[in-house]
């Protein structure tokens, strides 16, 4: 089971950090106040950031996103997404940055 950080940006400026875990990840893995996504969502918050943590499924290709922080929850979040929605809510991030 693969867990990743992202760091999404446009033109070199950061807009997001995100964390990815695999659908199997444990619940403890996947909950956003564990001390893991605590501490991303805490550094995010720091710059200004909105920090989000992914649950991804491979075998369905969907990607369901939580918010971890005050910046995150301005978006809609805790949604199932499919792969061409999970792109089109990563182009807003970014669009929504400048």
């Amino acid at each position: 089971m693969e867990t990743f950080k992202t760091i999404e940006y446009d033109r070199c400026e950061p807009v997001a950090l995100v964390e990815y875990k695999h659908v199997n990840a444990s619940a403890k893995d996947k909950n956003v106040r564990n001390a893991n996504n605590t501490t991303l969502a805490r550094l995010a918050t720091r710059a200004g950031l909105p920090a989000f943590l992914t649950i991804y499924d491979p075998d369905t290709v969907t990607f369901r996103v939580k918010s971890m922080n005050y910046e995150a929850s301005q978006y809609h979040t805790d949604i199932v997404f499919s792969e061409d929605g999970y792109k089109d809510f990563l182009k807003e991030l970014r669009l929504c940055r400048h």
